[in-house]
């Protein structure tokens, strides 16, 4: 397998618990893009949050957000997938449901696509009534808070559709395919991510789920995961990186 990219979360993936950034991870993703191996960032942020700190970063200048139903390349230009419709609808059927358990996020009007929630109400009960009422939504859970969104948008969708956009604008003669992808994640909500790449791996701390359906499992968690990881992808597939 030839490695042509690396498509990692940003929460949880690259920070510690808390969300601050490992600066050895840091140290990686620069080291990668210096041998052209574009790092991107696929999170469930929003576009502003997740595209600057790509940008900071010195990650790819390709950008997935929202879980998948906002994709930004060059820091500027945005393509929307997907629709906003069936999120409000599960917002306003969840609220006749749960009532003052509903609670927005302080950023969760930045969105395009999703809209997050405070963790104050069951998801499972939550899950299943939205599927009860026949609404085009679900909800994911990115171990800090819940989205709910349309049921067509996911992170391995997102991902898809931002290679296209890459192979388009940035390497025609040379396209980077899905399976030259290695994606690494943490949470429930990276799980379709993990499905569409060539090699994909779980950090120790991911739900049991996703470190089952991962092809490596690494043995740290968080950021210091994130270093095994990239160091394990470098050893197993002899990248000659500089």
């Amino acid at each position: 397998m030839e490695i042509k990219a690396i498509a990692t979360d940003l929460d949880g993936t690259i920070t510690n618990r808390i969300g601050i950034i490992n600066l050895d991870a840091l140290k990686r993703i620069r080291l990668l893009q210096k041998n052209n191996i574009p790092v991107i960032i696929v999170s469930g942020q929003n576009i502003y949050s997740a595209s600057t700190l790509s940008y900071y970063m010195g990650a790819s200048n390709f950008t997935v957000a929202e879980n998948g139903g906002v994709i930004s390349y060059f820091f500027s230009k945005h393509t929307l997938l997907g629709s906003r419709k069936p999120a409000e609808d599960g917002l306003e059927a969840l609220k006749s449901k749960f009532g003052n358990k509903i609670c927005l996020t302080s950023n969760s009007h930045l969105r395009y696509r999703d809209i997050t929630l405070q963790k104050r109400f069951n998801l499972r009960l939550a899950r299943e009534y939205l599927e009860n009422q026949k609404i085009e939504a679900k909800l994911l859970d990115s171990s800090y808070i819940f989205h709910i969104l349309d049921k067509t948008i996911s992170k391995g969708h997102g991902l898809i559709e931002c290679i296209k956009i890459y192979n388009e604008k940035q390497n025609p003669i040379e396209p980077i395919q899905l399976n030259n992808i290695v994606s690494i994640g943490d949470a429930e909500n990276d799980q379709d991510m993990l499905n569409v790449t060539g090699y994909s791996i779980a950090l120790r701390h991911s739900p049991k789920s996703l470190r089952e359906s991962a092809d490596f499992v690494t043995t740290k968690r968080y950021g210091n995961g994130f270093c095994e990881a990239i160091d394990y992808v470098i050893k197993v597939f002899n990248l000659d990186l500089k």
